[in-house]
């Protein structure tokens, strides 16, 4: 049984490295898991790093979220067969793994576990800040196009809320029309007149904030006075910035988001319950490539590559 291990902090290209083992045995209130797909996330790089808030005892498996089928149990469960979600942090970069039948949802079979496995982290982050607004309400975002962005784009529109997509380049509108956004722009120092122009005024009452820094100001001044941005990630490794004209005069605020207190704050029933409707949704991933385990060093190059576009996945039991 092959697994990915750190046995200390660093870069990760570093300090990953491959081990065989012997398969794990269930417990007698536990089930066997064959991962099938995860995820290589901003998440899974700080905590390799040791930059994360929650820390991993080394040696440590990293993987934070992924798609797994049942192959053996302790008891009978009824779950022999059945796909489920990882639960957060379960360390899904191996081959397999064994875990409690509470920490599992179940997913249709249908539903490609390529496509699935960033729904416990990008999909229920997505899905918590669009219920902090209401059916015709706009908000703006930025990344538009990343893992949890694109999810926003897919919710939004489900529920009626219409959504301004900051990018990059002009290279990823298409797909974000293709999802159904309203509104795609370039980011500038301008964004807010352009983002004036492009809704013929409309009243932004969010900002969903995923990289920090002066993108934080551009959002916030595009907001309505009492708006608010949530801040739920850094890409520029910046903290998140606010004109004083928008915190004062206008009433914006500032809120930061981490799924792991929301998670805390709903308790497991409700968490399990938002990603048992997520997966009724058909929402769209997108991937960038998927590698075998044996090739996790490439993967994880290709994961912090600029140039690339979708997220990179793992298929531990893949050649």
């Amino acid at each position: 049984m092959r697994s990915a291990v750190i046995d200390s902090h660093g870069p990760p290209v570093d300090v990953v490295t491959l081990v065989e083992g012997p398969p794990p045995t269930p417990k007698s209130d536990e089930v066997l898991l064959r991962v099938l797909a995860c995820p290589i996330n901003p998440m899974d790089q700080l905590i390799i790093r040791g930059h994360y808030p929650l820390k991993a005892t080394l040696p440590a498996t990293p993987g934070s979220e992924g798609v797994a089928e049942v192959v053996d149990q302790g008891f009978d469960s009824g779950l022999m067969g059945k796909r489920v979600l990882l639960p957060i942090r379960s360390g899904s970069w191996r081959q397999q793994m064994c875990l409690k039948t509470t920490d599992l949802v179940v997913i249709p079979s249908h539903i490609d576990p390529i496509n699935a496995c960033t729904l416990r982290v990008n999909g229920a982050t997505a899905a918590a800040l669009v219920d902090t607004v209401e059916p015709g309400d706009w908000i703006i975002q930025n990344p538009g196009a990343g893992g949890v962005g694109q999810y926003v784009i897919q919710l939004a529109k489900a529920r009626g809320v219409h959504t301004v997509n900051v990018v990059r380049s002009k290279t990823r509108i298409q797909r974000l029309t293709s999802l159904g956004a309203d509104v795609c722009i370039v980011d500038s120092p301008n964004l807010h007149r352009q983002v004036k122009e492009a809704t013929n005024g409309a009243a932004i009452a969010a900002a969903f904030d995923g990289v920090g820094g002066e993108s934080t100001a551009r959002l916030g001044r595009c907001l309505v006075r009492q708006g608010r941005v949530w801040h739920y990630g850094a890409m520029s490794r910046q903290a998140p910035q606010l004109r004083v004209a928008d915190t004062i005069f206008k009433g914006i605020e500032l809120t930061g988001f981490w799924l792991y207190r929301f998670n805390q704050g709903v308790g497991q029933t409700s968490t399990h319950g938002l990603l048992e409707k997520l997966t009724k949704l058909r929402l769209v991933n997108e991937v960038a490539e998927v590698f075998p385990l044996t090739k996790i060093h490439a993967a994880l190059t290709a994961s912090i590559d600029p140039s690339v576009s979708g997220r990179v996945i793992l298929s531990p039991n893949s050649d």
